[in-house]
């Protein structure tokens, strides 16, 4: 009878609650992160990690007190040539988060840190506690941290989440995984039977003739909104959308970087087979990493992954010669991607996924979008840079294009598209001398079928605006 009772009620503390915006979350991003650093969260410092838990506060409901997932990611500074067996490239530390399974190691200070990270989702943010009178809740010590989160994007947005240290009883993941990462070395474990050199492979192989991979993987990442595949340390060759009323079929042949079209010498297949390693493989409740570098001459080329519920963090920090002409950073998708549009904001009209050559007008991205039956699918783009760059965008939607495409299971191209940097790029690696700096990203947010050109835009904002946070502490305040 209760429960039943509290259904009844449910609706109406809702409707309540949304009339004061002290008393419910209002953040509309809910499938973006909040991350902190230790050096913000002064009061937790040498607390251990799996000691740090977080709770939300609903005041009309008994107890107003939820636990929610928050996860801690150990960094420290590390030197790529030590997690890069064998190369003799150089020196060059870098921060990195933590990985006790790499060469990377374990942070050698094993407490929450200056550099450490602490990330939750805004979603999980929802009232405030006011006051001494809203209490503690129980398992946890001490006096605890109040994180206001507000959108900038979205002014008067506001939410509120508590971080307190743990009397060893709770769970830091509040017994929830929201999204699932397997590493999974097909020659056994990482590093023992790793090849770190990798095999020749200077002219990339066609699918006509597909190269088996340097390193075998079956590792997949998997929420409630996505599944992927990697084949190898830079090949992704799985994508479905698993969001509701999504198909759930694989759309995706590959990624793809390139130099230019039917120029096969180097690929993401060639940045794989040559010499490289895993900087980090971490799974955690709120989100996973995988971190990788080599890339060929761009020896400590580095690409980080970073995975959430429904979004996913491509990075890619190029370090590399001088080169005659900036890499293309592309999607293939498969032919079950057939009948999805395919929009951006140089070309919000939009095209058919279907294998028919289209002309479609090109730019520097903002964002792109693929939506259909199969979900929907928005690709963010941004840069960090210091040079000036010359960016534009490639689609090519043929069964038959020419010249074939350097990799992937087909010689076919189904809505590939992606972004273009066109033009000489100078050195950007550190260990040639003066090196500029080139930091990319791909955001990619997966949902369910019809996302509008609007949602599009505005994931493609909110994933270059964090959230504004500021933290009150003690609280309650003595």
């Amino acid at each position: 009878m209760r429960r039943l009772a509290l259904a009844l009620v449910v609706p109406a503390l809702v409707a309540l609650a949304a009339c004061d915006p002290q008393d419910v979350s209002t953040i509309a991003r809910k499938h973006d992160p909040v991350v902190l650093t230790g050096a913000g969260l002064p009061s937790l410092a040498g607390a251990s990690p799996e000691r740090i838990v977080a709770y939300s506060y609903n005041r009309f409901v008994d107890p107003p007190w939820r636990q929610v997932p928050v996860q801690v990611d150990e960094r420290h500074t590390v030197d790529l040539q030590d997690v890069h067996a064998g190369t003799s490239a150089g020196s060059l530390p870098v921060l990195a988060y933590s990985d006790p399974s790499t060469l990377t190691g374990a942070d050698p200070d094993a407490t929450f840190d200056a550099d450490d990270e602490l990330v939750f989702m805004a979603g999980d943010a929802f009232g405030q506690a006011r006051g001494p009178g809203a209490g503690a809740p129980p398992g946890t010590v001490g006096a605890g941290v109040e994180v206001t989160v507000e959108d900038p994007l979205r002014p008067g947005e506001r939410a509120w989440l508590y971080l307190f240290r743990s009397d060893g009883s709770l769970d830091p993941g509040a017994g929830r995984d929201y999204v699932e990462y397997s590493f999974d070395l097909l020659a056994g474990d990482y590093p023992d039977d790793y090849d770190f050199d990798g095999r020749p492979d200077p002219v990339g192989n066609p699918p006509s003739a597909p190269a088996p991979p340097a390193n075998p993987e079956d590792s997949r990442v998997r929420s409630a909104h996505y599944e992927l595949h990697f084949l190898d340390r830079w090949i992704t060759d799985v994508l479905r959308i698993r969001s509701r009323g999504a198909s759930g079929v694989d759309i995706l042949d590959r990624n793809r970087n390139h130099f230019a079209p039917g120029v096969c010498g180097r690929s993401e297949q060639t940045f794989a087979a040559g010499h490289g390693a895993f900087v980090t493989n971490k799974d955690g409740p709120v989100r996973a990493i995988r971190d990788y570098v080599g890339a060929n001459s761009g020896t400590y080329t580095q690409r980080r992954h970073v995975f959430y519920a429904q979004r996913e963090d491509v990075t890619t920090f190029l370090r590399v010669h001088s080169l005659a002409e900036g890499p293309d950073d592309l999607l293939d998708l498969s032919p079950a991607a057939s009948g999805m549009r395919y929009r951006s904001d140089v070309a919000p009209g939009g095209v058919t996924v279907d294998g028919v050559p289209d002309a479609v007008t090109a730019g520097a991205l903002a964002w792109e979008l693929y939506e259909g039956p199969q979900g929907s699918l928005v690709v963010a783009h941004s840069t960090d840079t210091d040079l000036t760059l010359a960016a534009t965008s490639r689609y090519v939607d043929d069964t038959t294009p020419s010249p074939l495409p350097c990799t992937g299971s087909d010689a076919q191209e189904w809505g590939a598209a992606g972004s273009v940097l066109t033009g000489a790029l100078p050195n950007t690696d550190p260990l040639r001398g003066a090196a500029a700096r080139l930091v990319f990203t791909r955001t990619h947010y997966f949902a369910p079928p019809g996302l509008t050109t609007a949602d599009a835009a505005a994931r493609a904002a909110g994933s270059r605006t964090p959230f504004a946070v500021s933290v009150d502490a003690p609280w309650p305040a003595p």
